[in-house]
């Protein structure tokens, strides 16, 4: 499902994405994890084959 997200964004489902969350990054007062603020570094594997359309396929693994 499509999701309008902001370009130099990324977003992730809880709790899969727990685990990318350290137990120091949380917020000073409430103490609550700071899930909408980890920091996350993407690397480009390989450059992707461009198809009819101008779509990039995404590989599921």
């Amino acid at each position: 499902m499509p999701y309008n997200i902001p370009r130099k964004s990324v977003a992730g489902y809880c709790p899969e994405c727990n685990g990318l969350i350290p137990l120091w990054h949380y917020a000073e007062g409430s103490k609550v994890p700071a899930a909408k603020s980890v920091p996350v570094r993407l690397f480009k594997d390989i450059v992707p084959e461009i198809i009819e359309g101008g779509e990039i396929p995404i590989s599921t693994g």
